[in-house]
């Protein structure tokens, strides 16, 4: 027995190794969704026409302003995302601007359950999400008011990343900060 004393200790296989290092990974948060947002370093990126900030994930670009929105893209082309506004009329609240969309010319040809819709903030402010299919493009969108004016964030994605819209757009509303 005195050989079993100055044994080496055992080397870890390599299996065992590969599940901390997922572990590890899951716990940064590097094991998620290929392209719901994550965490970044970067700054925000500030809107040139409305008073917004909104720090995207890494695997994000940001198109900027065409016409009166914002609008921004992920690197795979899975998901796209439009921030624009309008003008809600006086005493309107955010559920009212949600049926004025529903109805609206965009959304005339699209399905749309008002049963899933559900509260949420965006940007501090009290706002709405839901759910459209538009053809056989899915989306999620929520709108909110604030100073006045009508807001709406518009994702939408692929039909093979359907399932990944709602965690998506709330991630990435949760970049988003009023600027006034």
């Amino acid at each position: 027995m005195a050989g079993r004393a100055n044994a080496r200790p055992a080397t870890p296989r390599p299996a065992l190794l590969l599940a901390i290092a997922a572990l590890i990974c899951m716990a940064c948060g590097l094991g998620g969704s290929r392209t719901a947002p994550a965490p970044s370093l970067s700054p925000p990126w500030s809107s040139e026409i409305y008073p917004y900030e909104l720090t995207l994930p890494p695997n994000w670009v940001a198109h900027g302003a065409v016409t009166d929105e914002d609008l921004f893209e992920s690197a795979d082309g899975n998901f796209r995302l439009k921030v624009g506004s309008g003008m809600p009329e006086l005493g309107q609240t955010v559920a009212e601007r949600v049926r004025v969309n529903r109805g609206g010319e965009e959304f005339a040809r699209c399905e749309s359950d008002p049963g899933r819709d559900r509260e949420l903030s965006v940007g501090g402010e009290p706002g709405i999400l839901w759910f459209f299919r538009c053809a056989t493009v899915p989306g999620v969108a929520a709108n909110t008011i604030h100073g006045g004016v009508g807001y709406r964030l518009t994702l939408r994605g692929t039909a093979d990343v359907a399932s990944e819209l709602e965690h998506t757009l709330v991630g990435l509303i949760s970049g988003f900060v009023f600027t006034d």
